[in-house]
């Protein structure tokens, strides 16, 4: 076999890998295990935190709990916008052999609702745009890459039901087009 037959054998391989739209589902259910391993620890934090018993500081895991649901319900969309755009996606792989560039980190959930044909309401939105800062740079390191990115989300108790909600949501969207 030469080079050339390997490289497309492999092309074809890794296309049908990344246009299973179940593989992104799976990815995304294996995160919210680590959103529920994590889930318990954030609400006592913030129960500690609203009973003058914790410090500021002991909130932080609240925004890589954010990052967490954001990177889920990114694979959730992503799960979808391969099954609405798979042809064109197929065409990008087999041309490049790189993940299509609409799948690429971009981490705009937003835009990815969009591609995803999920319609949103305005708190959703709101939402999405928040977890998006999480998956760019609050939940991973202490200062975003430039200061017109820096923003203070104002965190709480609330967001975990509001951002389980959410995820759900669209969860159940998803899996009910994948049965």
């Amino acid at each position: 076999m030469t080079p050339k037959e390997k490289d497309k054998i492999e092309i074809r391989e890794y296309s049908n890998q990344v246009l299973d739209s179940k593989r992104w589902i799976d990815t995304s259910i294996d995160l919210l295990n680590s959103v529920k391993v994590l889930e318990p620890i954030v609400r006592n934090r913030w129960l500690s935190f609203n009973n003058s018993q914790g410090n500021v500081r002991s909130l932080m895991i609240h925004k890589t709990f954010l990052f967490l649901i954001g990177l889920s319900l990114e694979n959730l969309l992503k799960s979808r916008i391969v099954k609405f755009h798979s042809k064109n996606l197929q065409a990008e792989l087999k041309k490049t052999g790189k993940l299509p560039t609409i799948l690429k980190g971009n981490h705009d959930l937003s835009k990815y609702a969009i591609e995803a044909r999920i319609t949103l309401t305005s708190e959703q939105e709101e939402l999405l745009k928040r977890l998006s800062r999480a998956i760019k740079w609050s939940g991973r390191y202490a200062f975003p890459p430039s200061y017109k990115s820096w923003s203070f989300d104002d965190y709480s108790l609330d967001d975990i039901d509001k951002m389980k909600n959410l995820c759900n949501n669209i969860y159940q969207l998803v899996i009910q087009e994948n049965i």
